[in-house]
């Protein structure tokens, strides 16, 4: 069952982020989208879903830096836990929180960062997380990734796409391209700074573009979503303006 909760927390941790960013997630090197939809690899060794990434101080200063988990769709039989320098034991909570790890400027840390999910990998449900990085005398300077662990993450992950919001800033309407194979009940919801459903509009077909009329929306922020079958794909931020 979709969290509305937790997604109102996705979203209100969304409302700082700026272009500038002082950290930077990576993988084996190359930067990762900020929000990137990212899937967990499957270690039979240790029976659990991982993603082992990087993070880089972008800036001109030593950064203590905290790593956050978010629970968004939650497989009770799953048992998530992440590492940043020291590994953070699976806790029965939504928001698991690191403690501060030192980054020098301008440098690639060399602390163990993982995400891991521990689940039986003939469960056809997917465990959906999100993970933030934040200087902890800045926290509302996140970046994120989503991540994706479960037999059919890949499928879902192919299969459920959305393009960014246009034109950005908006005045009258916005368009969202979208890709939405083999799941149901689709459709693209929009919320606003309180993470409160203000608008949906069902998706047909399999692949193509919405036009959702934001005329009688007052001017702001606000928050779009592709959304089908408990799974969300990249949340997009926009504006209204009149």
């Amino acid at each position: 069952m979709f969290k509305k909760a937790l997604l109102t927390l996705s979203l209100v941790a969304m409302v700082g982020m700026i272009t500038a960013q002082s950290l930077q997630f990576e993988l084996d090197g190359a930067p990762c989208e900020e929000g990137q939809v990212m899937i967990a690899t499957y270690d039979p060794v240790f029976e659990e879903y991982v993603l082992h990434l990087q993070l880089r101080n972008l800036s001109d200063e030593d950064l203590n830096v905290i790593v956050e988990q978010e629970v968004v769709h939650e497989v009770p039989e799953a048992l998530p836990y992440f590492c940043w320098g020291i590994c953070y034991q699976p806790m029965d909570t939504t928001i698991m929180t690191s403690r501060p790890v030192p980054v020098p400027a301008q440098t690639l840390s060399d602390q163990d960062l993982s995400f891991h999910v521990m689940l039986d990998p003939l469960s056809e449900q997917i465990e959906v997380l999100n993970y933030y990085a934040y200087a902890d005398n800045d926290p509302s300077r996140k970046i994120s990734i989503q991540m994706l662990a479960g037999e059919g993450a890949s499928v879902t992950e192919n299969t459920l796409r959305m393009g960014h919001v246009y034109p950005n800033p908006a005045t009258t309407r916005i368009h969202v391209d979208f890709k939405c194979e083999n799941h149901s009940g689709a459709s693209v919801v929009i919320y606003n700074l309180l993470g409160q459903e203000v608008k949906s509009q069902a998706v047909n077909g399999t692949q193509g573009k919405v036009d959702i009329n934001v005329e009688d929306l007052q001017p702001g922020i606000y928050f779009c979503s592709l959304r089908a079958d408990n799974c969300v794909a990249q949340t997009e931020k926009f504006i209204v303006k009149r």
